[in-house]
């Protein structure tokens, strides 16, 4: 994750100090912190609070940072390219948890990006997360509820540059759903194969029996009462989603 990586490094190199619960200048080469750079601790009004040096937080260090960052990724995913001998390649993609935090450090470090915003039934989801992490109910509920707040607020407030896929319309049509895909990136579309390297993955994963049968699988595995704690924690997103109710 070259993206998400250097967009928290962005931040911490310019964000203001914060001496408390981050670096101090005391303790920059201290043995505790080999491991550990916090917020630029210079970034602090007692080091400076000359206009010249505002606009070099506010702006220069930030502008100077951001087209270097950039040039890292860029330069990363050129060995990529190489090393695994696709050098027609034009574009990278990656993949994170919705986060306006990356996602406006993306948009500042490329400018213009397409954005897939990717959900599943929250339902499933619990069926699955419990399964694979063997936590809780109360535990899976907490943790996809959090992340379903960015997701939908995502989706309702979208822009051209964002995409809604469910995860359910890629199972069941994938050739119109990735034909969507396509036509939002402006790329050819290309065949909707399912592969044995995309099966074997699933294998690893999964906590279903196929791609089709993790789809509703909600209505099988949570009790009436555990399918209640899910509508209370989850009914402002499935509207918002396309996902029904019941």
């Amino acid at each position: 994750k070259q993206l998400t990586y250097q967009v928290l490094a962005l931040r911490t190199l310019s964000l203001e100090a914060n001496w408390n619960r981050s670096m101090t200048p005391d303790a920059l080469v201290s043995e505790a912190s080999r491991y550990l750079l916090g917020f630029n601790p210079f970034h602090d009004p007692q080091f400076g609070d000359h206009p010249l040096i505002d606009r070099y937080w506010e702006g220069t260090g930030p502008e100077i940072l951001t087209a270097a960052l950039r040039d890292m990724i860029l330069a990363y995913y050129d060995m990529v390219r190489i090393m695994t001998r696709k050098v027609r390649i034009r574009y990278f993609a990656e993949k994170t948890h919705p986060n306006p935090l990356i996602r406006d450090g993306v948009i500042a470090m490329f400018g213009g990006v397409k954005e897939i915003v990717l959900v599943r039934d929250p339902r499933d989801l619990v069926c699955s997360y419990r399964a694979f992490w063997k936590r809780t109910l109360a535990e899976a509920v907490a943790l996809i509820g959090a992340q379903f707040v960015e997701l939908a607020e995502r989706v309702r407030a979208a822009e051209p540059d964002t995409l809604l896929v469910r995860y359910e319309d890629l199972v069941l049509d994938p050739a119109e759903t990735l034909g969507r895909i396509y036509a939002f990136l402006e790329l050819e579309h290309g065949a909707a194969e399912r592969g044995e390297a995309e099966a074997a993955i699933f294998r690893k994963h999964g906590t279903s029996g196929s791609p089709q049968e993790s789809i509703g699988r909600w209505r099988q595995e949570l009790t009436a009462e555990e399918r209640e704690q899910c509508k209370s924690a989850f009914e402002n997103f499935l509207a918002i989603l396309g996902y029904a109710p019941q």
